[in-house]
């Protein structure tokens, strides 16, 4: 028995704006570019089309369709515009477990948080130097006042 099927289009599943923003933050959230570009393509059909989109965009039709189709990789720039037309905007926020760059210590290796003892030496140092010796009173020692 061959039973008929259909595509899935999420757009006729999301009417409700928030339905539509968890979908988009799920796409971005996965890193994936083409996950990206299928909600944006969803929520656009959801709300009246790509065409409609493309005019409140301020873009051609056809290069929205483009960069919003299955293989398409919508630019910064394009992916903004739409999302400014959909009344929607991107929010950044710092991901679970911190970051995966992390910048380059004095010897060009990349530190993590407190990799960079050398410099944390240094420091304790400079500050063990500028710091007047103290008895277990408080009081500062004679040979270690002229700092």
């Amino acid at each position: 028995m061959n039973m008929a099927t259909r595509p899935f289009d999420a757009a006729n599943y999301i009417e409700a704006a928030a339905d539509q923003a968890d979908l988009l933050s799920d796409a971005v959230d996965s890193g994936d570019p083409r996950y990206i570009a299928y909600a944006l393509g969803a929520v656009a059909r959801a709300r009246g089309g790509i065409a409609k989109l493309a005019r409140e965009a301020g873009m051609s039709r056809q290069a929205l369709h483009k960069a919003l189709s299955e293989d398409g990789n919508p630019t910064l720039d394009t992916v903004l515009k739409v999302l400014r037309a959909l009344g929607l905007q991107m929010k950044i926020e710092e991901a679970p477990g911190g970051a995966i760059w992390r910048p380059r210590n004095k010897l060009g290796s990349r530190a993590g948080p407190h990799d960079d003892s050398a410099a944390m030496d240094r420091g304790a140092a400079i500050q063990a130097e500028a710091l007047p010796e103290l008895d277990s009173v408080g009081n500062a020692s004679e040979h270690n006042t002229n700092i």
